[in-house]
């Protein structure tokens, strides 16, 4: 039960870190558009 709980939450931090990684690039993008006035 405690093991199965621990897998859940690494998957749960895996997909977390996913999409901060994503969300991460999509600004980045935005700023470089902001900077050369697009």
């Amino acid at each position: 039960m405690i093991f199965l709980s621990h897998g859940y939450f690494i998957l749960i931090g895996f997909i977390i870190s996913s999409l901060s990684t994503r969300v991460g690039l999509q600004l980045r993008i935005a700023l470089r558009w902001q900077k050369e006035g697009g």
